[in-house]
C-alpha cells in the first residue's frame, strides 16, 4: 500500500463532503410595494374622533378648529428597490408625519397601514401585509419644551412580513424600522414636533431561512478516512 495513494484518496473523499456544505451565491432581488392604504382607525378613548383618508396613502385625524395649524397627517410613498442582496437593508417607502394642533377628544389612537410587497426579479412574488400604527397625541402645554409637546407614532414590534420560496430556498421578509440617516440608526417610533413634519424611510431586508443540515461528526470523518484507507489497501492486494 502506498501512503501517497492513501492520502490522495482520503483527501478527495473529504473534499467531496466539504463541497456539499459550501454556500451558494445569494439571490439578488428587485421589486416595490404598491396599493398603499390606511385602514379604519380605532378611536380609543377619544369621544369625538375626526379623520379622513381611509383607503388612501394619506391619512389625517383630529379637528383643527381655527388653530391655524391644520390636522395631524400621515403620508406613505412607496420606494422601488433594485439589485438588493440578502441580509442587506433597503428602503421600501417614505413616511411623512405632520403634527398638527387639534381639539381634545377628536384624535384616534391606532390606524392600520396595508400594502402589497412585490418582487419582480429573480422571480415574481406578491404578498399583502398590514402594520398597525399606535398614535400618541400629547396635550400641548405652553410651559413644556417642544419635545414634551411632540407627538409620536409607534409601529408594531412584530416585524416579520412573511416568507416566500424561490429556487427551492425559503426566504423571510422583515421590517428593520424607520431611519433618517440611511439605515445607520433604526427605530420603530416616529416623533414630530408641534406644527412640524418628520420625514423618514421604512427599511426592510430579505434573509434566507437556514435549513437544518446534518454536520458530519468527528467519528464519521474518521470512518471515511478508514474506509478510504481500506479501499486503497484492497486495491493493492488485487
Amino acid at each position: 500500500m502506498k501512503l501517497k495513494s492513501l492520502i490522495a484518496t482520503t483527501l478527495s473523499t473529504c473534499a467531496a463532503i466539504a463541497t456539499i456544505s459550501l454556500p451558494v451565491q445569494a439571490a439578488i432581488f428587485s421589486g416595490s410595494i404598491s396599493n398603499v392604504r390606511w385602514g379604519e382607525p380605532s378611536p380609543g378613548d377619544n369621544t369625538d374622533p375626526v379623520y379622513s383618508g381611509v383607503g388612501t396613502g394619506s391619512f389625517s385625524w383630529g379637528d383643527p378648529d381655527d388653530f391655524g395649524t391644520g390636522a395631524n397627517k400621515l403620508e406613505f410613498q412607496p420606494i422601488s428597490f433594485v439589485d438588493v442582496g440578502s441580509d442587506s437593508l433597503f428602503p421600501i417607502g417614505e413616511l411623512s408625519y405632520f403634527n398638527g394642533t387639534v381639539l381634545i377628544d377628536t384624535s384616534v389612537e391606532q390606524v392600520p397601514l396595508s400594502f402589497d410587497f412585490s418582487l419582480d426579479t429573480p422571480d415574481s412574488v406578491s404578498q399583502s401585509f398590514q402594520l398597525d400604527a399606535d398614535i400618541f397625541n400629547t396635550n400641548n402645554d405652553a410651559s413644556n419644551t417642544p419635545l414634551e409637546n411632540a407627538d409620536t407614532v409607534k409601529f408594531t414590534d412584530d416585524n416579520s412580513l412573511g416568507n416566500f420560496t424561490y429556487d427551492g430556498k425559503e426566504y423571510e421578509i422583515t421590517l428593520a424600522g424607520f431611519s433618517q440617516d440611511g439605515g445607520e440608526n433604526i427605530s420603530n417610533e416616529v416623533v414630530a414636533l408641534e406644527g412640524e413634519t418628520t420625514t423618514t424611510r421604512l427599511y426592510a431586508n430579505i434573509t434566507e431561512v437556514p435549513r437544518k443540515t446534518r454536520v458530519p461528526e468527528p467519528g464519521m470523518l474518521l470512518g471515511v478516512f478508514l474506509v478510504g484507507g481500506y479501499c486503497v489497501y484492497r486495491r493493492q492486494l488485487i
